[in-house]
């Protein structure tokens, strides 16, 4: 965003390697002037109110329970006429979620608390956004990860190997194979949700 739309970005992530790894990348490029990247607690976002355009969020939403909480936090900090826009992993439409989805859960050793494509979009509208958009992914993955797991039980095994030992590359093999079970069962399934906060842009 910085590099193709001249933006302003900030970057935010839990983990302290990331963001030193990001603030690097972004010197490198000679971005640094217009990226800054910085590590969060969990809670409300330490940003004051109507300080961004765009927020985007890959894959952050996952593990959160409290959907409603960030959403209503990314509402906030948007400037009216501004859009959050987020991927994210869902789950299917079911109450509880099988072995299969229990084992890939236990092989990722995160805690997942997934919503379904439209309790997204429902979740955004109840939290004020406006014109929101929703749109299912599960296809593009579902051939992505496909791919990696051949690559990683494959080609890549070997380096694998190297850089890992093997127990720990036998662990993410395992990890992919479980997790290429529940995207074909459409049980773990990937989405994108966007929506605007109301008023007048600029």
């Amino acid at each position: 965003m910085a590099r193709t739309h001249g933006a302003n970005v900030v970057g935010i992530d839990l983990e302290a390697p990331l963001i030193e790894r990001a603030n690097r990348a972004a010197d490198e490029l000679g971005l640094a002037a217009r990226c800054t990247f910085q590590t969060v607690e969990i809670g409300p976002l330490p940003f004051p109110d109507q300080s961004f355009d765009i927020v985007i969020s890959s894959g952050a939403f996952t593990q959160t329970p409290d959907k409603p909480g960030i959403l209503r936090d990314s509402f906030r900090i948007l400037r009216p006429g501004g859009y959050l826009s987020c991927y994210d992993w869902l789950k299917g439409d079911y109450d509880e979620y099988s072995q299969d989805m229990l084992y890939w859960f236990k092989m990722e050793g995160l805690t997942y608390a997934l919503e379904t494509l439209q309790g997204y979009a429902d979740q955004f509208r109840n939290c004020g956004f406006a014109d929101v958009h929703a749109a299912d992914a599960t296809h593009w993955y579902h051939d992505e990860a496909h791919r990696e797991y051949e690559l990683m039980k494959g080609d890549l095994y070997p380096r694998m190997v190297e850089l890992l030992g093997q127990k720990d590359a036998d662990r993410y093999v395992e990890d992919w194979r479980a997790m290429v079970i529940v995207i074909d069962k459409g049980e773990m399934r990937q989405g994108y949700c966007r929506g605007r906060r109301p008023g007048a842009t600029g």
